[in-house]
């Protein structure tokens, strides 16, 4: 499968994590846990996993109000992740989105339903690079309000 690369180790200190939960969304099981690790080592204490948009669904309506963070794959078995997230932005609009994927990134920037509102990372991506999506949209929101 393309889409489940994974996430390359490289040099991080351990961050602080951010406020809120993070619902992260990963069809491929072993980078769904690896990604779960790697941010706890960054410091997002509370996370929401889940392997497709149904469970994503279920997870959104139970724990939407704490929810800061989404991490989610382009490309999962019951659909692309960007509707999703265009639904959950449109209930909570400081939401930071980060789409991972296995595809072309331009194709996937450019491709339906894609935002400049996500950070988008290239699998593989390492470490810092999601540390700097993470923290990314948190800073534009604090200097935007």
């Amino acid at each position: 499968m393309q889409d489940c690369a994974g996430v390359v180790d490289g040099d991080l200190d351990a961050g602080t994590g951010g406020n809120g939960a993070i619902l992260i969304i990963e069809d491929c099981e072993p980078l769904l846990f690896y990604l779960n690790t790697a941010l706890l080592t960054l410091g997002y204490r509370n996370q929401h996993l889940a392997a497709n948009l149904a469970e994503a669904q279920a997870v959104w309506a139970q724990h939407k109000e704490s929810i800061s963070h989404i991490v989610l794959n382009y490309e999962l078995p019951d659909g692309l992740g960007f509707g999703f997230a265009a639904a959950a932005i449109r209930e909570r609009p400081e939401l930071n989105i980060v789409v991972t994927t296995g595809y072309d990134l331009l194709t996937v920037r450019e491709s339906p339903g894609a935002s400049d509102r996500y950070q988008f990372l290239q699998k593989p991506f390492r470490l810092v690079e999601l540390k700097a999506a993470m923290e990314t949209r948190a800073l534009d929101r604090t200097f935007s309000m």
